[in-house]
This record gives C-alpha cells, structure tokens and sequence, in this order.
C-alpha cells in the first residue's frame, strides 16, 4: 500500500514490496531477539537497510537499479570496482561522524541521554549536535528534497 501511495510506477511498487519484507522480518525474527540486541539492531535496520531502500526511487529505470544493487553487492556480472583510497579519503574527512554514530547507537549511551536529558549539559550537547547535522544536510549539493517531485 505504500508504494501505491507514492505512485503507479513499478519501482514504487517495488520499493513497498521491500518494505513488506522488511517488516515481515522484523515481526518475525526481529522480536524474538534480547531487548538490547533487538534495540541495537533496530537502529542499524533504520541507518542500513531502509537507505538502501530508497534507492529504488532515485533510480525510475530497473537496469540501472540492477546495476547499482550489483555494484554495491558484488553480485552476478557486474564487477566490484572500488578504489581503496576512496574509503580512506571518506573515512579521514568523515571519520567523527561515523564515530559518533557508533557511540550513540550504544543502548546505554542512549539510556544515559534519557536519563538526563533535563540537565543543561545534555540539552546543550543534543542543541549542537541538531544544528551541525543541520547545517550539513543543507550543504548538501544536488541533494534536493525527494518530495519536489509530487
């Protein structure tokens, strides 16, 4: 139903039939998992697998989503073509954000944010943490809101 909400076209259809899956995982196997490993891998379900998802609406023609899910995945003819310096240069410029990632996606570092969220250091440091996400995402180039379209 989701993707006949978001248009008529083959991809959409696509991309709610992934999110079908998605969702039928997660209320089969996912719930059976321990609450902090269930938590811990619900918030890489949301950063991992749910962007990726969303590729099926930036690519409207199928071969070419064929080929970037190839590329990605290193699967069937497509070759994995990768310079190794390309991670080396994303992580060097990016490496604080992936740190910071890592440590938020902790239970207890999210437990501890909860707890004391009322004090003022808690408040300041989640204050900038926003306004630097913010201020990237609207540095963004060519990344134009997905919904312009409609």
């Amino acid at each position: 139903l989701t993707g006949f909400w978001h248009g008529a076209s083959l991809n959409y259809l696509l991309w709610g039939m992934a999110l079908f899956v998605l969702i039928v995982y997660e209320k089969t196997l996912f719930l059976k998992l321990p609450d902090r490993v269930r938590r811990v891998c619900g918030h890489l379900h949301v950063l991992v697998l749910i962007p990726l998802t969303w590729v099926i609406f930036a690519l409207p023609d199928r071969a070419m989503l064929l080929h970037y899910f190839g590329r990605l995945f290193s699967v069937g003819e497509v070759p994995f073509v990768v310079n190794a310096l390309d991670y080396v240069s994303v992580l060097r410029d990016y490496w604080p954000y992936f740190a910071l990632g890592i440590v938020f996606l902790v239970p207890a570092v999210y437990d501890t944010m909860v707890k004391y969220r009322e004090r003022k250091s808690v408040t300041a440091l989640l204050f900038v943490l926003f306004w630097v996400c913010v201020y990237h995402v609207s540095r963004a180039s060519g990344n134009p809101f997905m919904y312009v379209n409609f």
